[in-house]
């Protein structure tokens, strides 16, 4: 059913988001606590109607592409000529882990920090996804990957040189090598985000070395992520 009194500015879709201006407080008992209400955001008239089919609990073990009983050769065959990610994290909940999967990022970020059915208005938690974090299909279709990382007993800061070693908390950065290429770059920005842009269609892979400041490479702290990005579609700059 269409909304009669849209306010909304549809000449760019998708609809911006309204940020946030107030106030994080961490007590759900706190009297200040206050966020606006969650808008229900409905079509306009004339608007068509779309169909969404959606399977529940069906998991990797399901298809026949990952050895399961479904005969499913449509996957099979994308697969075969794609790449198969197993070693998959959960967030221990079917919302967040859904989210996650679908965009590549912390489930906090993209605003799905509990089940749908506990969604609230404030940040993180209001189950609906920033228009500022593009799913991870969306992307890939541009040429862009965008990987997330996390680092434990190590701080990620611009500080180089052997006389950095001995510098507490402990400090380092990122090597990031794409495709095997004879070079890499140091990422030290600490915002937990490495974006590479340009990528052209075809199989790629990306190379993460956390280091110490001397460009030290830690042990076992490499990690590869393989992934594929798809032909280019419409025009691009």
């Amino acid at each position: 059913m269409a909304n009669l009194h849209d306010s909304h500015a549809r000449s760019v879709l998708p609809i911006p988001d309204k940020a946030y201006a107030g106030p994080i407080l961490y007590d759900a008992k706190d009297p200040d606590v206050h966020f606006p209400p969650i808008e229900q955001l409905r079509p306009p008239e004339g608007a068509p109607n779309v169909l969404i089919i959606l399977l529940d609990d069906v998991g990797f073990g399901t298809a026949s592409t990952f050895g399961g009983p479904c005969n499913t050769p449509t996957f099979d065959a994308v697969a075969a000529d794609a790449v198969r990610y197993t070693r998959f994290h959960t967030t221990a909940l079917c919302s967040p882990t859904r989210a996650a999967l679908l965009s590549g990022r912390n489930h906090h970020s993209v605003g799905m920090g509990g089940i749908t059915e506990i969604a609230t208005s404030a940040p993180g938690y209001t189950s609906l996804r920033p228009n500022t974090m593009a799913p991870l299909a969306e992307t890939l279709k541009f040429g862009v990957f965008q990987a997330q990382y996390r680092t434990e007993n190590i701080r990620i800061a611009p500080v180089f040189g052997a006389g950095a070693l001995g510098v507490s908390p402990r400090v380092g950065h990122l090597h990031v090598i794409v495709d095997d290429l004879p070079w890499w770059w140091a990422d030290a920005s600490d915002n937990n985000t490495v974006d590479v842009a340009g990528l052209p269609p075809g199989k790629h892979k990306v190379t993460f070395q956390l280091v110490n400041p001397n460009h030290e490479i830690i042990q076992d702290q490499t990690k590869v992520i393989e992934f594929i990005v798809p032909p280019y579609s419409g025009s691009h700059h």
